[in-house]
């Protein structure tokens, strides 16, 4: 309740935001005004650490891809866009990637498929970093060739919930942000990839972004 928040802590304040974000939920007005204000009044005293920052950065991003609210709320969250800013993409900019073994292989495949690729670019609005960007070829088409390109995410055990195949909140926002500014996303889970000779590793990925490139081109 509005109430019980004012006990929250900064940690608080952004694990509540980050949540509503992974659940697709808008807070209601008056929670969403004061977590907001709070967050405020937090920022700037210093008081939040980087996660903290980075939650509330990727909350402000996963807003403006919903529905704003339309009341007063707007503007206590226009004040802490414009305050949050800079140190919200630093926050982000601050988590440094780390490339497994299996991320190493992934990328191997793309290079021997011939794909015109990235590898751990940053999307400059959320600020995640994508494991593999590809391009596809012109032959994908024009019309697909202008978005912003195939977001391959190698996704390991940390990315999902514990002894489970379902991906978690941080993986699940990340998918649903990206899509939402313009990437077509896919997954490569671990247990997919599993232990496959080269041959097999690449027939796989030429499968998964075929049908990708397929599906944007019927859209």
């Amino acid at each position: 309740t509005v109430a019980e928040m004012r006990r929250f802590d900064p940690q608080n304040i952004a694990n509540t935001l980050w949540a509503y974000a992974t659940l697709e939920m808008v807070p209601g007005s008056e929670l969403l005004g004061g977590l907001a204000s709070h967050a405020l009044a937090h920022f700037s005293a210093g008081n939040f650490i980087v996660d903290g920052l980075s939650q509330l950065h990727l909350f402000l991003v996963f807003l403006k891809l919903e529905s704003a609210p339309q009341d007063a709320s707007v503007e206590i969250l226009t004040i802490l866009e414009q305050r949050l800013g800079a140190a919200g993409r630093a926050a982000m900019a601050d988590s440094k990637a780390t490339v497994s073994d299996l991320q190493r292989q992934v990328v191997a495949s793309v290079k021997r498929l011939g794909y015109d690729y990235e590898e751990e670019t940053k999307d400059p609005v959320s600020g995640y970093s994508i494991d593999l960007l590809v391009q596809p070829s012109a032959s994908s088409g024009s019309d697909y060739r202008s978005t912003l390109g195939i977001a391959i995410e190698v996704d390991g055990p940390a990315h999902f919930l514990s002894n489970t195949r379902q991906a978690n909140g941080s993986t699940l926002l990340k998918r649903r942000l990206l899509k939402k500014l313009g990437y077509r996303v896919v997954s490569v889970p671990y247990w997919e990839w599993g232990i496959k000779d080269d041959n097999e590793h690449d027939a796989y990925l030429r499968r998964l972004l075929s049908v990708t490139v397929e599906d944007a081109l019927d859209s």
